[in-house]
């Protein structure tokens, strides 16, 4: 019975969710009384996810000519000592990027123009190759790779990342403009029983939990092992079918009535 927006942005993490909350939320002229934020895993403390390569777009969508936070966790903060020193003295290794996209673009176009193939041929003939081409397997194995990712040692040490995430400084926004901040974690295929899971999760998520209720007007719903979410929901291991969506959104939906009528 609540009037909703859906903001998804497909592919997102956490750097696009805090600018999302900062340059579009909080600027709005009419704010939303909450935002909710489905996550999985330990993405919430992993400042860094889904910040480079293609998702460089999705950043700039987003953010403002001065993103100072942004800069320090997605990109700074992962640098080692070496890079930063060689960041700040050697312009030709601040300026690699630059560099390197010049020599893409030679490559990529230089001979297809010699050819007779403009720009926009060039760019239709790699799209349809890798369109058609494109090894399934391997981007699948590619993005659960990154997924591994999620259960290093490190990344299931909430304490250790927390002051490093994006999470403070979206908690003390929602806070500073009246918005309350419903976090959703959803269940994967990943770890399907609590038998399964690494006893370094389930902590990470105990301090996760304790956190977040520091906080007024901050409420976590985990959803993580919860029964009710069948293996049956499934697409894949983490995305849900039409069934599965069907069948969530209700139980999601009198959380919500819970909270918001309180």
């Amino acid at each position: 019975g609540s009037e909703t927006y859906k903001m998804a942005v497909p592919g997102s993490a956490t750097a696009v969710w805090y600018l999302v909350l900062k340059n579009v939320v909080v600027e709005s002229t009419h704010r939303p009384k909450y935002v909710v934020i489905l996550f999985r895993d330990t993405m919430l403390t992993i400042p860094y996810f889904r910040t480079t390569g293609r998702y460089l777009q999705l950043l700039d969508d987003y953010a403002t000519k001065n993103e100072p936070l942004l800069v320090e966790l997605a990109f700074i903060n992962q640098m080692s000592p070496l890079e930063k020193l060689l960041e700040q003295y050697l312009p030709l290794y601040g300026m690699r990027w630059n560099i390197r996209e010049g020599v893409d673009h030679r490559i990529r176009y230089s001979v297809a123009s010699m050819l007779g193939c403009p720009q926009q041929c060039a760019d239709d003939a790699v799209k349809s190759i890798f369109g058609r081409e494109l090894d399934v397997i391997a981007l699948s194995q590619m993005e659960a790779d990154s997924v591994d990712s999620f259960f290093l040692p490190d990344q299931m040490d909430f304490e250790h990342k927390i002051d490093k995430s994006f999470l403070p400084a979206m908690i003390a926004l929602a806070n500073e403009n009246n918005i309350g901040l419903i976090f959703v974690k959803t269940r994967t295929l990943t770890y399907p029983t609590p038998a399964s899971e690494p006893l370094a999760l389930r902590n990470y998520v105990k301090s996760l939990d304790a956190y977040l209720s520091e906080h007024d007007n901050v409420y976590f719903l985990d959803y993580s092992q919860d029964v009710r979410i069948k293996d049956s929901f499934f697409l894949d291991g983490l995305h849900f079918n039409q069934y599965g969506r069907e069948e969530f959104t209700p139980i999601l939906a009198e959380e919500f009535r819970s909270i918001i009528n309180k």
